[in-house]
């Protein structure tokens, strides 16, 4: 066994706790409060909407997203953010069947210990789920911070980000079939499978419209 070498005792590609819970807000459409330990964040999500003319499209709905940090307004991070965001959701959420409305996304930041952007990802996938917006599958992400010294860690605090040579969070869908749900093959596959694992599984865990068993069948008549 590896021995740990990070401050917080995990192993370059040990993940945080994970953790999830949905319907924390009771005004929004759909909401999640999502962890990777000490980074948290509060998504609300309200969808259909109205939409402003100038941005009305006439043939999908319209992703607006707006990232809120924990205090002061927001800067360039969150603009970022708000982008990536959006730009990640647009291909996999079904807007066609809600043309000239919009789907409005707010990420309020209450803890930053790095891997802010896959928190974000990640609580917004639950949050949509539990608003019920139509999606091709769900969406899982996570950060790899590149050290220096050339270790690749996984899932980086706060602490190992601002010390990193590079970072890099990826975005991987979880498509849903009626027997399986799978991910594509990407580098580092070992590396990921287990935080693909834990959000499927929590994913699941948290679905708030379960699929119904079929009901049983009739008894032969005699």
């Amino acid at each position: 066994m590896a021995t740990p070498t990070r401050a917080d005792q995990r192993n370059n590609n040990q993940l945080r706790p994970l953790s999830g819970e949905p319907g924390v807000l009771s005004r929004a459409d759909g909401s999640a409060r999502f962890s990777h330990d000490k980074t948290e964040v509060l998504v609300a999500v309200y969808a259909p909407t109205e939409v402003k003319r100038a941005r009305e499209r006439l043939d999908a709905a319209t992703i607006e997203v707006i990232v809120r940090p924990r205090a002061g307004l927001p800067g360039p991070v969150e603009r970022e953010l708000e982008q990536l965001l959006i730009s990640t959701l647009e291909p996999c959420l079904i807007t066609a069947l809600h043309p000239r409305t919009a789907v409005s996304i707010v990420v309020q930041i209450t803890h930053d210990d790095g891997g802010l952007l896959s928190a974000a990802l990640n609580g917004t996938c639950v949050a949509l789920m539990h608003a019920g917006v139509p999606m091709r599958g769900m969406l899982t992400g996570c950060c790899i911070a590149l050290m220096p010294s050339g270790d690749a860690l996984l899932d980086p605090t706060l602490e190992e980000q601002q010390a990193t040579a590079a970072a890099r969070t990826n975005s991987f869908p979880l498509v849903s079939t009626p027997t399986l749900i799978f991910a594509p093959t990407f580098t580092l596959t070992l590396a990921f499978a287990p935080f693909v694992l834990a959000l499927a599984l929590l994913a699941l865990t948290l679905d708030p419209h379960p699929h119904p068993s079929p009901p049983p069948s009739p008894a032969p008549s005699p």
